[in-house]
């Protein structure tokens, strides 16, 4: 983590007490928690949400009401006078002295608030002044009955559910336990909601879902504030020689996320798709070729940013209706002809965007790949099946003369090497 984000930017390590049960004899000291490390790629730009509280009655009474008592000196993290300079200046005690905020070491410190609102805090009689035995004067703010206490978030969860809960909502789903190690909801919730959001539209990733606890909370907490956060998760079949059939991304992550939409009717949707053949440029050139198919996809996307859809993929529209599915559909395809667009690898179409018709001269097989080329005759056919299209060809040669190309509104795009150059 510090490699990717660099350690400037680790932000707190969270101590998750995720256990609940009680430990036995047989251990010297029973290990009931858990370490989350929180990092982002820019702590300047980062922004956590405060706690706050709402003070109940407090200990101490004057005219106006009850109250708690606060040390207006700031301690811990910052309390050096060099850390806020301009939050270190005097107050004047009732009895005309003035008092500056000392470190308990003797040394200079600051107070928590700057000097405008300490003076409106003594006007409003919020100040208690305690003299002890020996004469020394400290400074506490009055926190009132019902007004707002706000705090920097706890590092320590300790009210956030334990990997029991957590198993216990799973098996409200499937009925039985099909997971171990499961976290609950209410944990992923708090971490996703400590951050503050743009309009809570944010894109949550979780690169090892496992039983999709992320998902789930995502959905609950859209449903809690109305939000429109969406979530991406990624998990891998774990099959093995002995469970060759074992899928935990489609028969424990994906039915997950659907069975929580049916129970507790989120509105929700999500598309379920499979990671295809690896492609790289080096790959390619060393004659590790793709199928047709996974080929084009891939071309398709270079292209446009854009996905084209398979048959296979699954797609669990919202619970909101057609309506809501449509929605989901242009999301991931971003355009309406994408329902037209259908691989075709004795024609070389590829799919269609826009006013783009996108087109892959390719075979898997590389003896064949060093004979096809863009020629006259493939290209007067996807004129006559395109006329009114901007026409993409990939391709490993092109017989035609630039003129000609642009004459047709054919662009030519050279494969393996110009590949990765995506057209708009």
């Amino acid at each position: 983590m510090d490699e990717i984000f660099h350690e400037s930017n680790h932000i707190v390590t969270f101590v998750w007490s995720g256990r609940s049960g009680k430990g036995g004899t047989t251990k010297q000291v029973e290990l009931n928690h858990e370490y989350i490390e929180c990092y982002s790629k820019d702590t300047t730009k980062v922004k956590m949400k405060p706690v706050v509280n709402i003070q109940g009655e407090g200990n101490y009474k004057d005219k106006k009401s009850t109250y708690k008592r606060e040390h207006l000196r700031q301690w811990g993290q910052g309390d050096r006078r060099e850390d806020r300079p301009s939050m270190y200046f005097p107050i004047i005690l009732p009895n005309g002295e003035e008092i500056y905020p000392k470190r308990s070491d003797g040394s200079e410190g600051r107070w928590r608030f700057g000097e405008e609102t300490v003076r409106k805090l003594q006007t409003d009689n919020d100040l208690d002044f305690v003299k002890d035995e020996n004469g020394n004067v400290t400074v506490y703010r009055k926190i009132r009955e019902g007004r707002e206490s706000i705090m920097a978030t706890d590092s320590l969860l300790t009210d956030k559910g334990t990997a029991s809960s957590g198993t216990l909502e799973l098996k409200k789903l499937f009925g039985e336990k099909v997971f171990d190690n499961v976290k609950p909801t209410t944990l992923i919730k708090h971490l996703i909601d400590l951050v503050i959001y743009d309009d809570r539209n944010a894109v949550i990733l979780d690169s090892f879902s496992g039983s999709g606890t992320t998902g789930h909370a995502v959905m609950d907490l859209n449903k809690e504030d109305g939000g429109n956060r969406r979530f991406i998760l990624v998990q891998m079949t774990e099959a093995t020689e002995k469970e060759p059939d074992k899928n935990i991304c489609k028969d424990i992550t994906r039915e997950r996320i659907k069975r929580a939409i049916e129970k507790y009717g989120y509105d929700s949707g999500f598309q379920y798709l499979r990671v295809g053949q690896a492609l790289d440029a080096e790959t390619l050139l060393e004659g590790k070729l793709p199928d047709y198919k996974t080929f084009a996809r891939y071309v398709y996307y270079l292209c446009t940013g854009e996905n084209l859809k398979d048959e296979n993929d699954t797609v669990i529209p919202a619970k909101a209706g057609i309506q809501k599915k449509k929605k989901l559909d242009s999301r991931f395809h971003g355009n309406d002809t994408a329902k037209n667009n259908a691989i075709n690898e004795s024609t070389f179409f590829i799919g269609t965007f826009g006013n783009q018709a996108i087109y892959l001269i390719y075979k898997q097989d590389y003896e064949a790949l060093t004979r096809m080329a863009l020629n006259l005759e493939v290209a007067e056919r996807i004129i006559a099946e395109q006329p009114n299209k901007k026409r993409i060809v990939y391709a490993p040669a092109c017989f035609l003369d630039q003129e000609y190309l642009e004459e047709k509104q054919i662009e030519f795009v050279s494969i393996p090497y110009n590949l990765f150059q995506r057209k708009g």
